[in-house]
């Protein structure tokens, strides 16, 4: 069975500093990127050019693209999800004058061999990633307020509740799946990952059991962005812009679920100390008016999320991930079990 590899982040575009779009891409890379976007963007034959933020996986990739009328930042997946509705959320949350990077083109094509891929433009923005200031925080935290304030009323949320609704049942199903493996001793549905599901049969019982994937029946459920990691925030004049909205059309659940995301991938880091992680959490606290405890049960809601999603893929749609994300989740759930007490 042919299988791919998918990125759950964005591998070394993260890091502190600016965004280094440096890596040089193969012709027939650069010829399919100019034919996609030739309707949306006036190009120069000879004058243009094109980097990668990191070494692209075939086609897929995120590029800077320098033409004549702008720098623009090209993404192009083989996940083809919903543009038009993620589009109008985009352009929603513009007039709402909340901090995002735009979609100012989106289009479907297919390369030589047919395959379908997806092309997302949009302005390149000269910023940075989260530096890990209480500044950068702050004002991470605010922008979330002001689009969390805005989606309430979103004209077509019954749309994604009802889609975010077909993905949580189907990720409820997994968690059947699982739960009925492991009680066979069967690590089948890991595949090349059997071995690690053997070593942490443990912590994915307490997954079977606990994990409670109907977030849209959850109460306060609303659109959101619904996956801000730092790849997905750039800070420009050190305001936070947030990008990439992908995933706000699988998405329907409370507003902790975004700030939950957003202790988990920036507070509960290795480097980070206990009061930098106890100032955090207050912060998220104040916005959602929810204690840590609580906070810390829907972080392990969305780690438990996260691996029912790696299951998902890899059993339904033969996308491998690598271990290191499977213990990444495995370490952001007991972080988050340790706030709990």
């Amino acid at each position: 069975m042919p299988t791919s590899n998918i990125y759950l982040g964005w591998p070394g575009g993260d890091k502190p500093g600016k965004l280094s779009f440096g890596i040089p891409v193969p012709k027939s890379t650069r010829d399919f990127i100019f034919s996609a976007v030739q309707e949306f963007i006036s190009l120069q034959d000879g004058k243009d050019d094109v980097h990668a933020l990191t070494k692209p996986n075939s086609l897929i990739g995120r590029f800077r693209l320098n033409a004549r009328n702008g720098d623009w930042f090209v993404k192009v997946s083989d996940v083809i999800g919903f543009p038009d509705l993620e589009n109008e959320i985009s352009l929603y949350l513009q007039k709402k004058n909340v901090s995002i990077n735009p979609l100012a083109f989106t289009k479907t094509t297919v390369d030589s061999l047919g395959k379908q891929y997806r092309i997302d433009i949009r302005p390149f923005i000269n910023g940075r990633h989260y530096n890990g200031s209480k500044k950068d925080f702050f004002s991470l935290i605010e922008t979330v307020g002001q689009l969390h304030d805005a989606l309430l009323y979103f004209k077509s949320q019954t749309k994604i509740r009802s889609i975010a609704a077909k993905r949580f049942n189907r990720l409820a199903r997994i968690k059947d799946n699982l739960k009925a493996s492991l009680k066979r001793n069967s690590f089948k549905i890991f595949a090349e990952h059997q071995a690690w599901a053997k070593e942490h049969k443990s912590w994915l019982g307490t997954m079977a059991d606990e994990f409670n994937p109907n977030f849209h029946l959850q109460p306060h459920a609303q659109c959101l962005h619904g996956e801000i990691h730092p790849g997905n925030v750039i800070y420009n004049r050190d305001k936070a812009t947030l990008i990439d909205f992908e995933e706000s059309v699988h998405v329907f659940a409370p507003r902790s679920w975004d700030l939950c995301y957003i202790g988990q991938r920036f507070c509960l880091q290795p480097q980070s100390n206990e009061d930098k992680i106890n100032e955090q959490l207050s912060s998220i606290e104040k916005e959602t008016g929810q204690s840590v405890p609580e906070l810390a049960s829907m972080m392990r809601q969305i780690a438990w999320f996260a691996m029912a999603v790696i299951l998902d893929l890899r059993n339904n749609h033969q996308k491998v991930c690598p271990q290191s994300e499977y213990d990444k989740f495995v370490r952001l759930e007991q972080q988050a079990l340790s706030l709990t007490v």
